[in-house]
């Protein structure tokens, strides 16, 4: 359905952002609802009468705009020819829609944009589930998982961390099955995706990267990891 290809988009200009929430509303209609205390309005068109909205801290803007020629403005002009694009292919309007709000603490907002990035996965066409694993536990799914997807977890989990090569090279494993793909990165960590209909591994392979080097800095916030020299090789 286009009303969750457009939330997937949504959530993964948050993480890409660090955003508080992101609409879809119509455009020059009366804002009701102020933006939340002490964040920044970016506002898109999007053609159709509708515009986007990131609700954004002005200390994240400025630092964007200060040290990656303002990453905020890329990530909402990604998600701008993303959202058209999915516009047109479902040949539907885009839905009325709202996501996120600034979670209580820091250890929410990461768990928040780890969560996001987890459920960005299930864009990747035929996609339909993806979960992150560390420590043999599961840390986020991007959906409510199947019970075959949920009892199948753990041996995709031990199958690519058997996968990686020896001491000496890189550090990380992969399974590549007709219908399920798995990465493994981090201390311990893997990402898992489900498929309804054979995928494209190559670019599975590259998406399923860009996706776990993020998590890769994002998971050390959430608890200490192990001292060097056990820090593996980052995500070639």
């Amino acid at each position: 359905m286009i009303d969750d290809e457009v939330k997937d988009i949504l959530r993964e200009l948050l993480a890409a952002t660090g955003g508080a929430a992101a609409t879809i509303a119509p455009a020059n209609a009366e804002h009701t609802e102020p933006a939340p205390a002490g964040v920044a309005t970016r506002i898109a068109p999007l053609g159709g009468g509708n515009e986007l909205r990131l609700h954004v801290k002005p200390g994240v803007a400025a630092a964007a705009a200060a040290d990656a020629g303002d990453a905020v403005s890329t990530a909402i002009e990604h998600a701008v020819r993303a959202l058209r694009a999915a516009a047109r292919r479902w040949e539907e309007a885009l839905p009325i829609v709202s996501i996120g709000d600034a979670p209580a603490n820091a250890g929410e907002r990461v768990a928040a944009r780890i969560a996001a990035f987890v459920a960005a996965l299930t864009s990747i066409q035929h996609a339909r589930n993806a979960c992150l694993v560390v420590d043999h536990k599961v840390l986020a799914w991007a959906r409510t998982p199947e019970a075959l997807d949920e009892a199948r977890w753990p041996l995709l989990e031990r199958r690519a961390h058997a996968a990686a090569p020896g001491e000496g090279l890189s550090s990380h494993g992969e399974v590549v099955d007709p219908d399920a793909y798995a990465l493994t990165f981090w201390y311990g960590a893997a990402l898992l995706l489900y498929f309804s209909a054979p995928y494209g591994v190559d670019f599975v392979r590259h998406r399923a990267r860009q996706v776990a080097r993020e998590l890769a800095l994002l998971l050390p916030t959430l608890e200490p990891g192990p001292g060097a020299p056990a820090m593996r090789l980052p995500v070639p």
